[in-house]
């Protein structure tokens, strides 16, 4: 499939409905919200649901966890994007009872500054984690 055109709406039916083409021709979050930043670790909360977190490590290490749909009240088909905004090691990880799928030969580390990934809630409590990983 290809788009061509700015402001394009990806196809119903595919997995990226909340996506669309923006005027540079990358994929947008059709309802993003503002890029928020945060320094350290950082637990996700409801409110950060279709939107992008800058996380600063601060030179050393600092992790994201997931919490649990009864912790959150997540909504169906949540996306939320992660870059880390600093050096140092940012890790994605789930909380108690939260699954996280991420490929094979993948950690749940972002490559480094810069670095983004995302995950998608795919079931209650499960996720899918890709992006720009470490191995």
């Amino acid at each position: 499939m290809q788009i061509t055109s700015p402001q394009t709406e990806l196809p119903a039916g595919n997995p990226y409905q909340s996506l669309i083409l923006g005027p540079n021709g990358v994929a947008e979050f059709q309802d993003k919200g503002p890029v928020t930043f945060q320094n350290g670790d950082y637990g996700l909360i409801a409110t950060d649901t279709n939107t992008i977190i800058g996380i600063n490590p601060e030179g050393g290490d600092a992790t994201v966890i997931i919490p649990t749909q009864a912790a959150q009240g997540w909504q169906p088909n949540v996306n939320i994007g992660i870059f880390q905004s600093g050096t140092g090691t940012l890790t994605i990880a789930p909380g108690a009872g939260v699954t996280l799928l991420i490929r094979a030969g993948l950690s749940g580390e972002l490559e480094g500054q810069y670095s983004m990934a995302q995950i998608k809630a795919i079931e209650t409590d499960v996720w899918l984690l890709f992006g720009d990983l470490a191995t």
